[in-house]
């Protein structure tokens, strides 16, 4: 369930796209820069990345790459991207209207924002709601892509697994002393700026190791211009801290200073005074086994032909004229679990959507569901079992953060592989395969 989400941080390596260059020059005569199989890349596509990632540095002071490097940058990106739209059509692999509307919805409700208000801010400027909506789109097509094609080759073991979730437990049991010092930057600081707030903090982290009382170092080293904040952080938790501080925490010692670390609105330096680790008791949650049936739609099926065929099925099955791992590894669509007859082993209840579990939670054991709409397709679910376990929320975290680090070293060699298997021509361009 968590693996889209996960995915999309992948996408963002490969494809650097912003709204406000979306829309090429309308009078730009297009040409061909690149033929990817049966595809090709036009010029205006390399000009609107272009020009997106050249202003993006413009605005963070960030050093420009010569054209001709930047140039062959993004038809790579853009090669990548073709090969995975390739896949998806290739696969059946759609974006659901409902699932685009409430991804939308979920991002503009965390910026405290109607879809209605994004739409009028977007028209506003230049009128590009749409191609937004085409942009996510796309990003989730890659997403799934993705993760249909790579999951199967991630091996995790349960020694991994144990080994992280211990090292989780005693961050999430551990509560710090620390001192925290900020040298402020202005909110588009210039690379002077910066490299002086950079050299002051180094300064001020050699000072530490023999001073304890930051605020007292803050007091000393503030200018007219420049005025050191410092303040102390007595039994806060760990997963209390702010991210961009808790990450670099991991392996601290007593006494350790830690540093620079940059964030939006300066540079930050931490002095650990103490640590305190404490035991916490686990608390018991529900785990369910279940197996399911998945059929996707596409323009060959419709969402009530998917939902028919399932009812068909379950009828079968409940009579005992089918099987339900037989028909699983027939004609169910999840290429993973239908291998296992549509078993889909131990999970946490919470593991699954709200819809999802209070379905689970009314079927009894062996009880078939009736079929069920989620972003990939219809589902016939049955429940196996239920059981109160040990909680594995650490074990859990392990397993996801171990997932995302073997996920992006997978992506690599399977993009390499698409782009070996495919045919590039890369016009007035050298060919680098």
């Amino acid at each position: 369930m968590d693996g889209i989400k996960l995915l999309l941080s992948i996408i963002i390596l490969y494809f650097y796209t912003y709204i406000n260059c979306a829309i090429a020059e309308p009078n730009l005569i297009d040409q061909v820069v690149a033929i990817v199989n049966n595809d090709i890349i036009l010029e205006s596509e390399l000009k609107i990345l272009r020009d997106s990632i050249q202003n993006y540095a413009k605005l963070n002071y960030q050093e420009q790459l010569e054209d001709n490097q930047l140039n062959k940058h993004i038809i790579d990106r853009l090669i990548i991207k073709k090969i995975i739209q390739q896949q998806a059509k290739l696969s059946h692999i759609t974006i659901a209207e409902t699932k685009l509307n409430k991804i939308i919805h979920d991002l503009t409700s965390s910026q405290n924002l109607s879809i209605a208000k994004l739409r009028h801010l977007m028209y506003s400027n230049r009128n590009i709601y749409d191609i937004y909506r085409a942009q996510l789109r796309q990003d989730l097509l890659i997403a799934e892509v993705l993760n249909s094609a790579l999951h199967r080759r991630i091996t995790i073991l349960p020694q991994e697994v144990e080994f992280l979730a211990k090292k989780i437990a005693i961050r999430k049991n551990t509560t710090f002393n620390l001192s925290h010092m900020l040298i402020p930057l202005p909110e588009k600081p210039s690379r002077k700026q910066k490299n002086e707030a950079e050299a002051l903090a180094l300064f001020l982290m050699a000072q530490s190791e023999k001073q304890n009382d930051f605020r007292e170092l803050a007091i000393k080293y503030s200018t007219d211009t420049q005025m050191l904040n410092s303040f102390s952080m007595i039994g806060i938790q760990h997963t209390k801290l702010p991210l961009i501080l808790a990450k670099h925490l991991y392996g601290a010692q007593k006494g350790s200073v830690i540093g620079p670390i940059y964030s939006d609105i300066g540079i930050h330096i931490l002095k650990v005074h103490d640590m305190i680790r404490t035991h916490m008791s686990n608390i018991p949650i529900t785990e369910v086994y279940a197996r399911h049936i998945l059929l996707r739609t596409s323009v060959k099926r419709n969402d009530n032909q998917a939902r028919v065929q399932l009812l068909n099925i379950a009828r079968k099955i409940n009579i005992g004229d089918i099987s339900f791992s037989i028909v699983a590894k027939q004609i169910s669509e999840d290429i993973i679990s239908s291998q296992q007859g549509g078993d889909l082993g131990w999970n946490a209840l919470n593991a699954f959507t709200p819809t999802f579990r209070k379905l689970l939670l009314s079927l009894n054991k062996g009880q078939l569901s009736i079929p069920v709409r989620s972003s990939q397709g219809w589902h016939l679910i049955q429940l196996q079992n239920i059981r109160q376990v040990e909680n594995t929320t650490n074990k859990e975290a392990a397993y996801r953060i171990l997932w995302h680090r073997k996920l992006a070293e997978i992506a690599h060699i399977w993009i390499q592989e698409q782009r070996d298997l495919a045919y590039i021509k890369i016009i007035n361009h050298h060919d680098n395969r």
